[in-house]
C-alpha cells in the first residue's frame, strides 16, 4: 500500500480581501523565519559560551602545567 507523505504546508502569505489574511490557521501561528531565528540565537549563544567555557579552561589548564614544570 503507497501511503503520501508529502505534506503540503500552510501558506504564511496573505490574500488581500479587504485587508484580511485568507487563512486564520496562518495568523494565528508563528511564523516559520520569526521560530528559525529564535532558535540560531539560542544555538550560537550556546556555542559562543561553550567556547569561553573552553577557552577559558584551557589557560587554567596551561597555567596549572607550567606553575608544576617550573616548581620542579
Amino acid at each position: 500500500m503507497f501511503v503520501n507523505t508529502t505534506m503540503k504546508m500552510p501558506s504564511l502569505e496573505s490574500d488581500v480581501h479587504g485587508g484580511e489574511i485568507a487563512s486564520d490557521k496562518a495568523s494565528s501561528t508563528i511564523p516559520r523565519d520569526v521560530t528559525f531565528w529564535i532558535l540560531f540565537s539560542i544555538n550560537l549563544s550556546l556555542m559562543m559560551l561553550s567556547f569561553t567555557l573552553n577557552l577559558f579552561l584551557t589557560i587554567v589548564l596551561i597555567q596549572i602545567t607550567l606553575r608544576d614544570l617550573c616548581s620542579n
